[in-house]
């Protein structure tokens, strides 16, 4: 085995190990066993109380979601509704209604999804783990009961064919959202992405960091503003432009798109 040296996130000590491949290590052997006895306490079955009542599969729900008290922050409330919400979107109708509805009652007033992209090609080539009808059925979920829905796309990614910009269009016509803030792909420096563009198909072709911009999308300006990072390798430069200046096109003229 390697032995490799690293800084400890939790303490920032520095320590050594021996480093087993796809295990790098986070903690530091004393901060470790910590994390270990805290997650392990955590497991441990609680016992019910009159203020966390156990609820368990098959009865009835003990408690119904409360909007959170006037002037307090509702972060924690909404953020556990929407651990649950995404854990349910993948299950029957009702359950997932049921669940939007208590992320509206907890006090959320707008979603942002990570829907990146319509063509599932693009998709399974960014690992998300979603179709293009997982992300529509969130949507209108959410459409539903009342919530704004902010949908966070990318494009200029690898997996982009020349039908991925028609997909799109198609997708965003039907699928019901409020606003949309689109970002162009960047390889960042210790990404998959940039350590290994081969298993990507794509070609890095400028590694100048002042020339990486994100918001091409949501900013005012004209073609000369793309800026040439990467390349699909098996696809012309100029028609991946063109699909690019398409898209914006059309975000443009749905009075949707994010600016800023």
């Amino acid at each position: 085995m390697t032995k490799v040296t690293a800084i400890c996130q939790e303490c920032d000590k520095q320590f050594e190990y021996d480093l087993k491949p796809g295990f790098p290590r986070k903690y530091c052997v004393e901060c470790g066993e910590i994390k270990k006895a805290s997650f392990a306490e955590r497991q441990q079955p609680k016992e019910e109380t009159e203020e966390f009542p156990i609820e368990r599969p098959g009865e009835a729900a003990k408690t119904q979601p409360q909007a959170p008290e006037k002037g307090k922050n509702a972060s924690f409330y909404i953020s556990y509704a929407k651990d649950i919400f995404c854990n349910l979107v993948n299950s029957d109708n009702v359950n997932a209604i049921d669940c939007t509805k208590a992320m509206k009652d907890s006090g959320c007033k707008e979603i942002s999804f990570g829907v990146e992209s319509f063509d599932n090609d693009v998709l399974k080539m960014l690992n998300k783990r979603t179709t293009d009808k997982d992300n529509a059925k969130a949507l209108g979920f959410t459409e539903k009961v009342g919530i704004k829905t902010r949908v966070l796309f990318m494009i200029r990614t690898p997996g982009q064919t020349r039908h991925t910009v028609r997909k799109n269009i198609e997708w965003l016509n039907r699928v019901p959202y409020h606003i949309i803030a689109c970002s162009s792909f960047i390889p960042l420096p210790g990404s998959d992405t940039w350590n290994n563009p081969d298993k990507y198909n794509i070609e890095i072709l400028n590694k100048n960091l002042n020339d990486y911009n994100f918001y091409f999308y949501g900013n005012a300006g004209g073609d000369d503003n793309i800026k040439d990072i990467i390349k699909i390798k098996d696809r012309s430069l100029k028609e991946f432009n063109e699909e690019t200046i398409e898209f914006r096109t059309y975000l443009d003229n749905t009075g949707k798109i994010h600016k800023g």
